[in-house]
């Protein structure tokens, strides 16, 4: 079914859904994936950590994501609300450490099949998802399949500081699970890395602070040995 709005036609919701299915499906699910909402797939190896694939919507195209979600890591919810909430089960899953096809931290080149255009025919869909499976799917396994124990991550983090430079804070998501990943480990540098974390979110509500604040000293306490 094909919509109209302002001369442009897009696949309906369903359609897009029926694509995805189609053209990912039998590979994820044969990669030990399961999909727990409609445009994302989880895959569970270790205790603490879910892989994650996600088709995240934005103006009008899919962004083909892949990563990993860290079940010993808060994140900020609502904007206004700014709840602290975890990401631990399949349907929850978001991922920590990201990646995508739209080059470092989005900056670009952007690789073919990095996304995948809805305001097209249906045919037209299905043909810039085939090119996300030819592409960029491959691409996302092999990173994730890289990490074979979660002590592998933390040279996945340090590239990200690496890549990023002086420029790493202002990626809260990504330097808040570095912290409490470092917290968990038992590395000193943890405290080093939550405080210049806190320094760069003094914009947040205050009872928000308060709260990682104190599941960051509740990881600290309770490490653990990947």
């Amino acid at each position: 079914m094909i919509f109209s709005a302002m001369s442009v036609s897009f696949c309906s919701p369903c359609d897009v859904d029926a694509v995805i299915h189609d053209i990912f499906h039998v590979p994820l699910t044969e990669a030990g994936f399961q999909k727990p909402t409609r445009l994302k797939y989880v895959r569970s190896r270790f205790e603490e950590m879910r892989d994650v694939i996600e088709f995240r919507s934005d103006r009008g195209s899919l962004i083909f994501v892949w990563g990993f979600s860290l079940n010993f890591v808060p994140h900020i919810a609502g904007r206004n609300t700014e709840t602290v909430a975890w990401h631990r089960t399949p349907n929850s899953a978001n991922a920590d450490l990201r990646y995508s096809g739209l080059g470092r931290f989005c900056s670009g080149p952007i690789e073919p099949g990095a996304t995948i255009s809805i305001y097209a025919t249906e045919p037209s869909v299905r043909d810039g998802a085939e090119l996300t499976r030819q592409f960029m799917l491959p691409k996302a396994l092999a990173k994730l399949d890289s990490v074979r124990q979660l002590r592998n991550i933390e040279a996945l983090f340090e590239e990200e500081e690496r890549n990023a430079s002086s420029h790493f804070f202002n990626f809260p998501q990504l330097a808040l699970a570095y912290a409490f990943y470092l917290a968990k480990v038992g590395d000193q540098r943890a405290r080093q890395y939550m405080s210049e974390w806190l320094e760069h979110s003094m914009d947040r509500r205050e009872e928000t602070l308060d709260r990682i604040t104190k599941l960051f000293e509740e990881a600290v306490n309770t490490p653990f040995n990947p």
